[in-house]
């Protein structure tokens, strides 16, 4: 070997690296791995000092005598040959692999590194690769079998038993909770993080692996003493532990101690500059996209726990960015969400609020929390008819009162709450301004008018009459009249802006008609069945439309914003 090749150094950088030259060549040998180029400052070795003696350049003599040591090794000299015989092989099959891999094709990328090993049995970097691969498929017998070898052969080298360490973590997360086996597997996977902290002590990551192995066990306390010794590792706290404190607010998620994920960003903020904008900028963002995580699954699991905490990660995104629009956005509506739902159980309670009201409310806030309602066109068209069933003077109280001392409630909804107040408005005004003799039976009027009948035409008297002396003289009927001069303008209107205006009329006329029948032959029981069927008709298609509209347009949910 030593006839076709000698051993040089690169004393021309601080790395000092030791590489081999072909004899008549002035490029070195590259590493298949690392492809990183050897600017070449060449020294042969002469074991006898030669230009370099220990006397006049100690340290470059160093660098030589390790040189030549490493060739006397039997082992470096089989990886050499192999190099001078197969280095352009080894290297295409090396970045057919990365290419592989870069794709996520792990099953293709095994056998190339394989072929790898087998021309270059000491390429630690491709076996380090290969045992990744098998981690990937979850072929967790051959990525531990890699590993063992790798720490057994190069046993001073940190990554390998970090990554050793993470084969037995992963292996225990790919198991079932109540699998046995994810205990021991934990427990291994932490001797070897300390095996690699033992060589580096001042690296954090593998601090950090140990506390997520106590994290997935739930051992939260051991996670946060463990997440600290990593912050610690270095002998000092700056701003490279912003990932191992954005970790502690994870253990504090875990644990359902949302309320300290605050007290860390109060540590973060100590760590910040006030000058730099940039990282405060990457810090908010942090914090808003733990946020947005949280609350997709809040929102998916209608799970006002998690929203909670969700809330508190934009509390602490906006405290490093407070000018953040979409970040106050998120936090104002999630504030309001989770205030509502605390006042949500004495709301209830008040006797000043008309019964409907807590329905809507409850209907609100599911809504709000993207929960399912069944049937919910039926369930919400049925709160609004009891909602109109009591007087306009109560609904205008009880939204006023909703206003006053359940905000947060009536912001859940403000646009359908305020569309109810003015349409008890509407109704009250009529009745202050009209005697109940005097008062238009809409409906009928529309059809009426329609046909080119005069307003005393008979069919009005009579329906006028029925009003005043059947149905005003019953609590039932009376409530009927009212639920009616609140809603039948409202009906009018959208009947009057539907294409199909005519067709419909020429309906409400013939039902008009049959019920005047009815009367007129002593049957108020039927006119009153048949008039009540075409005006629920009328009703669920007109009235309930109109409310839909406004509901749709204001629920206050946070699936409309960017993001979720």
């Amino acid at each position: 070997m030593t006839k076709d090749f000698a051993i040089g150094i690169d004393l021309g950088t601080s790395t000092s690296e030791i590489c081999f030259y072909r004899k008549d060549a002035s490029e070195p040998i590259p590493d298949p791995i690392s492809k990183i180029p050897i600017i070449p400052s060449i020294v042969a070795i002469n074991p006898k000092g030669g230009k370099y003696s220990p006397e006049k350049d100690p340290e470059r003599f160093k660098l030589i005598r390790e040189a030549y040591e490493t060739l006397s090794d039997s082992k470096a000299k089989e990886n050499y040959d192999s190099l001078q015989r197969h280095g352009e092989q080894i290297s295409q099959l090396v970045d057919e692999a990365q290419q592989k891999m870069s794709e996520e094709d792990w099953e293709a990328a095994i056998p190339l590194l394989k072929k790898v090993l087998v021309l270059l049995p000491g390429q630690n970097g491709a076996r380090n690769q290969l045992g990744i691969c098998f981690a990937r498929l979850e072929d967790w017998d051959n990525a531990l079998k890699v590993y063992r070898k790798l720490t057994k052969d190069a046993s001073d080298v940190p990554l390998y038993w970090l990554n050793y360490g993470a084969m037995f973590k992963e292996y225990a997360g790919s198991l079932e909770d109540d699998d046995t086996r994810r205990s021991s597997l934990y427990q291994q996977a932490r001797e070897q993080f300390k095996k690699a902290i033992d060589l580096e002590p001042y690296n954090s990551e593998p601090y950090l692996e140990i506390s997520r192995t106590y994290t997935d066990e739930g051992e939260y306390t051991k996670a946060l003493s463990w997440a600290e010794r990593a912050i610690g590792a270095d002998g000092k706290t700056d701003i490279q532990d912003f990932e191992t404190l954005f970790y502690i607010c994870v253990i504090h998620l875990r644990s359902g101690e949302f309320k300290k994920i605050q007290s860390v960003a109060e540590r973060i903020i100590s760590l910040l500059s006030k000058d730099d904008e940039d990282a405060r900028k990457y810090v908010a963002a942090r914090f808003y996209n733990f946020g947005i995580e949280i609350a997709q699954i809040g929102f998916a699991n209608s799970n006002i726990t998690l929203l909670d905490a969700a809330r508190l990660f934009f509390k602490a995104a906006k405290t490093f960015d407070p000018n953040d629009e979409d970040i106050k956005r998120l936090k104002d509506r999630l504030d309001n969400l989770i205030q509502a739902y605390e006042l949500f159980d004495s709301f209830k309670e008040d006797s000043q609020i008309s019964d409907g009201f807590y329905r809507l409310a409850a209907f609100s806030l599911s809504n709000a929390l993207n929960h399912k309602i069944d049937h919910e066109d039926e369930v919400f068209d049925d709160i609004l008819n009891e909602i109109f069933s009591v007087q306009p003077t109560v609904i205008i109280s009880s939204v006023r009162r909703i206003k006053s001392f359940y905000f947060p409630i009536y912001q859940l909804n403000d646009s359908l709450f305020d569309k109810i107040q003015e349409v008890a408005q509407e109704g009250l005004s009529r009745n202050q301004n009209q005697t109940q003799e005097k008062k238009g039976c809409f409906l009928t009027t529309a059809c009426v008018n329609y046909a080119g009948l005069p307003d005393e035409c008979f069919e009005l008297q009579i329906l006028r009459d029925f009003r005043d002396n059947y149905l005003a003289l019953t609590p039932e009927g009376q409530a009927l009249i009212h639920q009616y001069y609140v809603e039948a303008p409202i009906i009018v209107d959208f009947i009057n802006s539907d294409q199909q205006r005519e067709f419909i009329l020429e309906g409400v006329l013939e039902t008009v008609r049959e019920c005047v029948g009815y009367i007129c032959c002593q049957r108020p029981n039927d006119a009153l069945t048949s008039y009540m069927k075409m005006y629920q008709r009328l009703r669920f298609k007109y009235y309930r439309q109109y409310f839909v509209q406004v509901q749709k347009a204001s629920f206050a949910t946070l699936e409309t914003y960017e993001g979720f």
